[in-house]
């Protein structure tokens, strides 16, 4: 806006952008744009609403720093993991924010003509060219570091969340403490609506279904996959000086991710950056103590693939994979029932359990037959019985806190595979274990593989010829 007042003419709403940019910087362009969208928001001249929403688009594609990681580490840390170039643009950016969040409130001021600060303008402004991550951390820096106690003790203590790095100051703010705390008041207002906003499941409220972030190692062999929003923990190696950290991941796409407080990476990319400097990842959100029971011997396939159709179709999908040629890959697809059971949680829980079984029973095409091959108890079908060929399938019973999982493992040499059914809740047909496990002591997965790998095998007894049972129809899920 012109310091005399008036409106200059525009051809377009682009064209404003452009000149008020050039006239008064980004943030002060940010500003004004915000506030004459806000004031036209209930104009209904056609020719005013495309004006607003070609604006609207040149704010969207204007260059930002959004995208720059948020490096929280010091500079000898970076140097020791070739990361320099990371640590530069990031201290960059902190103290580029750090002169935008004063031109922004001064920025409300001016263009509305009156002498207060409007916060919510410029922190949408400040937002939408640092993300919010970044805004966040400078300001509780700017917290932190005073040390005069004039910022009220509930943003002190919000502040205290942050662990302030060392060599992180206030990044060269000028506003005035009592000024700066009513652009913290309205950051905090915003973190608080937008908590309350988050999707939620409470009471008969479903969660959603999320995009799947996969995760692998620079062989690109897959790890585990966590649901978009969910957090991965990083633990980086001995004598590095870093503490482990838990950092939120956002879906980008089939083979990119965003990683909180750093930048959006391919799967791969982010494998051999971990892989380089010597650091592990596994998901946040992991099951304690998962209970695996065998099925009894001469429940029979019927019974284990029956068991939806008996308690009210309460099968919500199944995970189907192999182990590829090698016998050391993993591949999966997902295949859900059409019942409208398959939600949020238990998208989330399913990948807890595939990864729990996944550091031992489902680790490879070897571990799974070693496990299966000690548990004869469990075994729905025997190929040789049933058509003459030498293969197997095995049922267990996967228990959590809340739900049952179905595995079935098919034994046949390198065609080995398994499934695994997810349930929305428990079914009330009760399955017995083998008689040599009590029904009061459930082993957990990881003592009975290691137990089966250290147990010699016995001698297979011959078995007694019998009839040749007719074949079963294929199961309904």
């Amino acid at each position: 806006m012109p310091e005399d007042g008036k409106i200059k003419p525009y051809t377009d709403g682009a064209d404003m952008w452009r000149d008020n940019v050039e006239r008064y910087g980004i943030i002060t362009a940010r500003v004004i744009s915000l506030n004459y969208l806000n004031l036209q928001a209930e104009n209904p001249n056609p020719e005013e609403r495309l004006f607003c929403e070609e604006l609207r688009g040149a704010m969207l594609t204007a260059p930002n720093t959004a995208h720059v990681p948020s490096y929280l580490w010091n500079k000898r840390i970076a140097e020791l993991n070739n990361e320099v170039e990371t640590f530069d643009a990031s201290m960059k950016a902190y103290h580029q924010c750090a002169e935008h969040i004063d031109e922004a409130i001064h920025a409300t001021v001016f263009c509305s003509g009156d002498s207060d600060c409007h916060y919510d303008l410029a922190l949408i402004a400040l937002v939408d060219q640092h993300g919010l991550e970044r805004v966040d951390i400078v300001l509780k820096c700017a917290v932190l570091y005073d040390l005069t106690g004039r910022y009220p003790a509930e943003q002190r203590d919000w502040a205290r969340d942050f662990k302030k790095p060392e060599h992180f100051g206030n990044f060269g703010i000028r506003t005035r403490p009592a000024v700066l705390a009513g652009l913290v008041d309205e950051l905090r207002r915003q973190e608080v609506k937008m908590e309350h906003e988050a999707p939620k499941t409470q009471g008969s409220e479903v969660s959603e279904v999320k995009p799947l972030i996969q995760f692998i190692d620079s062989d690109y062999q897959e790890l585990f996959k966590i649901p978009d929003g969910d957090k991965i923990r990083i633990t980086y190696p001995t004598g590095d000086g870093r503490e482990p950290v838990e950092r939120a991941c956002r879906f980008q796409g089939e083979h990119h991710f965003h990683l909180e407080k750093n930048e959006t990476l391919h799967i791969c990319q982010f494998a051999e950056k971990m892989e380089r400097i010597g650091a592990r990842y596994e998901p946040v959100n992991q099951l304690q103590d998962i209970q695996l029971v065998p099925f009894t011997a001469g429940v029979g396939e019927d019974k284990f693939y029956g068991h939806n159709r008996e308690d009210g179709h309460t099968c919500a999908g199944s995970l189907h994979g192999n182990f590829g040629n090698s016998g050391d890959r993993f591949s999966t697809s997902w295949r859900e029932l059409e019942n409208g059971l398959y939600n949020g949680e238990i998208q989330s829980e399913l990948q807890s359990v595939v990864y729990a079984l996944r550091q031992d029973l489902l680790k490879d095409r070897d571990s799974m037959l070693a496990y299966c091959q000690t548990h004869p108890g469990a075994k729905l079908l025997d190929g040789k019985a049933f058509s003459g060929e030498d293969y197997a399938t095995y049922g267990f019973k996967l228990e959590t806190g809340t739900r049952q999982y179905f595995v079935n493992c098919f034994a046949h040499g390198k065609d080995s595979r398994f499934s695994v059914y997810a349930y929305a809740d428990k079914p009330t047909l009760s399955l017995e274990k083998t008689q040599a496990q009590p029904s009061n002591d459930k082993p957990s997965v990881l003592k009975e593989i290691r137990e089966s790998r250290s147990t010699p095998k016995a001698p297979a007894k011959p078995k007694p010829e019998r009839d040749k049972p007719k074949k079963k129809n294929q199961p309904e899920h």
